[in-house]
């Protein structure tokens, strides 16, 4: 258990509480705090219902935060001031009390820097929200999906998987497709992604896929990508989903696979897959 004291100045980023389930933090600030702009953004609700009696602010999570977990509090004081957090849990401390000294040259409002910072982690949490019920979101869509075919036309019928094996390495990453689905008239590529770059996370900015047969080549066109992890910090791995309408078959039809950095030049181009 732990007492300490924060300094907030114009160049502190957001600030990270340690919590534990079953324990108590209290955070103390030196103005008023407005009841109405606390918010706690626990889409999981392992929190119970943050307590504001003047400049105190005391929050109590039912259990401890798993690691990866995404839980964020703004708290309002009674100048306009927005102060964002980001509440995580450390096995070996947590936060009993936290007393914080604001030394800002400017208030911190919504327009600010870390105003905007707390919008993202407010947003953040809503997309959490959104993601947790994502599974029975898809099955609706499959659901429409369905009624729309047309029965007259083959494709109608077409529910399908098969491997697609394939390693690559370059630009420091570590590229491997693994099976493709094809639902109707649409495939959905299921690879990995691992960055090995020591110095920075890879974003994919987009997918593109091309197929080789009968002597031409035609581009299939991405309806979508789905990743795991948004940026892939260094030595992680994630998962990505290509959706591309499928295009005609043709003996020996071969594909190209394109994957294109956000903002950087460690592309990746994969050939001849069978698809």
């Amino acid at each position: 258990m732990k007492q300490r004291t924060v300094r907030i100045t114009d160049s502190t980023g957001v600030v990270e509480l340690h919590v534990a389930g079953a324990s108590s933090t209290t955070l103390v600030f030196p103005l008023d705090i407005v009841p109405s702009k606390v918010l706690l953004v626990d889409t999981q609700e392992r929190f119970f219902e943050p307590q504001a009696n003047g400049i105190a602010l005391v929050l109590i999570p039912k259990a401890d935060i798993k690691a990866g977990d995404t839980v964020t509090l703004q708290v309002g004081l009674a100048d306009g001031t927005l102060l964002p957090f980001i509440l995580t849990s450390v096995p070996s401390e947590v936060d009993l009390k936290v007393d914080f000294e604001l030394a800002l040259t400017k208030k911190t409002t919504p327009e600010s820097v870390s105003g905007l910072k707390t919008s993202i982690a407010e947003l953040q949490g809503r997309l959490d929200e959104c993601q947790s019920s994502s599974a029975d979101t898809a099955a609706s869509k499959v659901a429409s999906l369905v009624l729309r075919q047309d029965v007259d036309k083959p494709v109608a019928f077409q529910v399908e998987r098969h491997p697609a094996r394939h390693l690559d390495r370059q630009a420091k990453l570590l590229v491997e497709t693994l099976h493709v689905y094809r639902l109707f008239d649409s495939s959905y590529l299921v690879l990995t992604v691992e960055n090995r770059d020591p110095s920075r996370a890879w974003v994919m900015e987009r997918a593109e896929i091309s197929a080789t047969g009968n002597g031409s080549s035609t581009d299939a066109k991405v309806l979508a990508t789905v990743q795991e992890l948004a940026s892939i910090p260094t030595g992680e791995t994630s998962r990505l989903v290509v959706v591309y309408a499928t295009p005609l078959q043709s003996a020996g039809q071969r594909f190209t696979l394109k994957l294109f950095e956000k903002s950087g030049s460690r592309h990746v181009q994969m050939n001849d897959l069978s698809l």
